[in-house]
């Protein structure tokens, strides 16, 4: 009677061993798909050029930067689009006539931050 309980314990571990060992197999399946997926991407996003699909904004470096800046910015508060971000950098703050743009695409005031962490 006692070999009957041994062989019914072992044949409880034997169980309990597959289902871990299964569900263990399982979840590793699901990250190793998620670490090739990530590195096909990566890959495929090495082999192509850089200017695919990526919209060309005048920088304020360039020649005319800041004037060309300043129109693109224009072109955009018009059709009701948010002025590019490079518009906002600290650089060019003071040397934007803001009265050309709408209240809502106006940088907020310095001033209002001041002794606190945010930049304004």
């Amino acid at each position: 009677m006692f070999d009957e309980v041994i062989d019914n314990i072992r044949s409880v571990n034997r169980s309990w061993s597959q289902v871990t060992t299964g569900l263990l197999r399982g979840q590793w399946a699901w990250v190793d798909a998620g670490l090739r997926t990530a590195d096909k991407l990566l890959e495929v996003a090495a082999e192509a050029p850089a200017a695919v699909g990526v919209a060309a904004r005048p920088a304020a470096d360039r020649p005319g930067g800041l004037d060309a800046l300043v129109g693109y910015s224009l072109e955009r508060v018009r059709k009701g689009l948010p002025p590019p971000r490079e518009l906002y950098d600290v650089k060019y703050r003071e040397q934007v006539d803001w009265l050309r743009f709408p209240a809502w695409a106006r940088p907020s005031d310095p001033e209002a931050f001041v002794g606190c962490g945010h930049e304004g």
